[in-house]
């Protein structure tokens, strides 16, 4: 019963996701997005995440005539390295964002993962459930004289 739900459920436990330039004119609220930055994007945001800001992930808010109002969730500086935030709230012109990307769900990626993950848990079940069952010869720790 166990393998059944985990066969079913394993693959919708999983999810890759990619950016990819944003199809629409602008994003909406709600989309999750990376933004690029130009100089003045990284100038703009360094009090608040440090210098050399190129990139951040973040949940759009709302768009304002000229004005992203953003969740950020991620800050990337130009050598790569990142910075996590809990939803950190932040106005940014559009004038400091140089390019938008949106996640997608990455379907290919995820079926191949949740294959991978699936078969290590069915591979692992089987391989706990098989060393519990001995081979039904009962054994002594000593010999024992006859009476």
């Amino acid at each position: 019963m166990r393998s059944w739900l985990l066969l079913v459920l394993g693959p919708s436990l999983v999810g890759c996701y990619n950016y990819a330039p944003l199809e629409s004119g602008a994003p909406t609220p709600g989309q999750v997005i990376q933004l690029s930055l130009t100089q003045e994007g990284s100038d703009r945001v360094a009090r608040f995440y440090g210098p050399g800001i190129s990139q951040l992930d973040a949940r759009v808010r709302a768009m304002r005539a000229d004005t992203l109002d953003l969740e950020v969730r991620r800050a990337r500086n130009q050598q790569g390295f990142e910075s996590s935030f809990a939803l950190d709230s932040l106005l940014l012109p559009r004038s400091a964002v140089a390019s938008i990307s949106e996640r997608k769900f990455a379907v290919g990626q995820s079926l191949l993962l949740g294959g991978v993950v699936l078969g290590g848990a069915v591979g692992a079940a089987a391989a706990i459930s098989s060393t519990g069952r001995g081979n039904g010869v009962v054994t002594s720790g000593g010999a024992s004289s006859p009476q």
